[in-house]
């Protein structure tokens, strides 16, 4: 009987610190709470680091597709300025290297020359004016022959010199003109670097010449001029076509870095790389190692900070084999970081949902780790 109302009593003892749950021993409870946190936070904190360096893989992996898709298509829209230009310019070379060969065949007589160059002016928009010079005494008639047609403000105006003793002779021989210098040393055709023509044009242009021979001996050359400006006007009026729906800066470069085409018009025929702007910024600016690489006939890319803008920018620069010119298609770079959120936003909303599924489960995982525990804790008590 003692011992049944003894084990009656611890029972009632043991109830009683249960429903009280051992307001008497607060230091358990810490106990019972740091098991908890301690377990929780040994789940959740590799879990958080795991997640954050998959973010920010996911992010680079991301960024690297997103600016390697704009490299394509930066690259593809260098190429449509270039196959216009290649194609357009090629077919005005055509057409000197047609009248040359005819020169050279007999078919056109030196009588005739002022009137083929008023016909090859007059054959395109792209066209300025057309010239044939003659070596000296290259008919036996003439000390020089200069026939040249080019467009005025209402119609086609012609110069005609074919003696030393002509006013205003234009003594090209003597001048150190590229358009001359070149075919009648090297014999070869090629297209000019941009400059602008004080004489008859006063206007920027590109000169594509074309040696003509008889016989073996040089006799002269034909050229056709192509005005800048027109070039620009034409490539402005094709720009959606040539840029998509991105917003792209186009400049083209020769060789020198005399600016051909640029939605600026005012910096077209400047020689970039001594302009005033670049002497004051140094050859340390983004800008100019970028025009120089790109002027050297290389392809790449580069994400740069614009010192004159004040913002970030992206460039693709690509040479445009035809005329020796060099292509640089630019961006804002904010464009891009657009773009990779606009993907990435999916991405972090399935990450949250998951970061809060996870979270929970690591709840109910660490309880259900620590529940033995404080079980075994009470039991320890109880037996205490």
């Amino acid at each position: 009987i003692y011992r049944i109302v003894l084990f009656s009593h611890s029972k009632i003892f043991v109830t009683c610190v249960l429903k009280t749950k051992f307001r008497i021993m607060p230091y358990k409870i810490k106990f019972k709470n740091s098991i908890l946190f301690r377990v929780g936070a040994g789940i959740f904190l590799p879990v958080f680091m795991i997640s954050s360096l998959l973010f920010y893989l996911l992010y680079v992996n991301t960024e690297e597709l997103t600016e390697e898709r704009y490299i394509n298509q930066l690259h593809e829209i260098n190429l449509n300025y270039a196959d216009y230009i290649t194609n357009k310019l090629g077919e005005l070379a055509s057409k000197t290297k047609l009248v040359a060969k005819q020169i050279e065949t007999g078919k056109i007589s030196h009588k005739d020359f002022l009137d083929i160059t008023f016909q090859i002016t007059n054959s395109d928009n792209l066209i300025y004016g057309s010239a044939i010079a003659l070596a000296p005494k290259a008919f036996n008639e003439n000390e020089l022959g200069f026939y040249y047609s080019f467009k005025g403000i209402n119609k086609i105006k012609q110069i005609k010199f074919e003696t030393t003793e002509d006013n205003g002779y234009f003594d090209y021989r003597n001048s150190n003109i590229e358009w001359w210098r070149k075919p009648s040393s090297d014999h070869h055709s090629g297209w000019t670097s941009p400059y602008f023509d004080h004489d008859a044009g006063q206007t920027d242009m590109v000169t594509y010449y074309q040696p003509f021979f008889k016989d073996g001996e040089f006799l002269g050359i034909i050229t056709v001029d192509v005005s800048i400006d027109l070039l620009k006007d034409v490539l402005l009026s094709n720009e959606e076509h040539f840029e998509e729906d991105i917003p792209t800066d186009i400049y083209l470069f020769s060789n020198d870095s005399t600016l051909v085409y640029a939605d600026n018009s005012v910096l077209i025929g400047r020689n970039v790389l001594k302009s005033e702007v670049n002497k004051r910024l140094g050859n340390k600016s983004s800008e100019y190692k970028i025009i120089a690489n790109a002027i050297s006939g290389k392809i790449g890319r580069e994400k740069f900070y614009s010192n004159t803008l004040n913002e970030e920018r992206f460039a693709f620069y690509t040479p445009i084999a035809s005329t020796n010119w060099h292509a640089i298609a630019v961006i804002p770079y904010s464009f891009i970081k657009e773009s990779i959120f606009e993907k990435m936003w999916k991405t972090i909303f399935i990450l949250i949902i998951a970061s809060i599924f996870i979270v929970i489960l690591i709840y109910f995982i660490t309880k259900s780790i620590t529940k033995p525990i404080k079980e075994l804790s009470l039991a320890s008590i109880i037996i205490a």
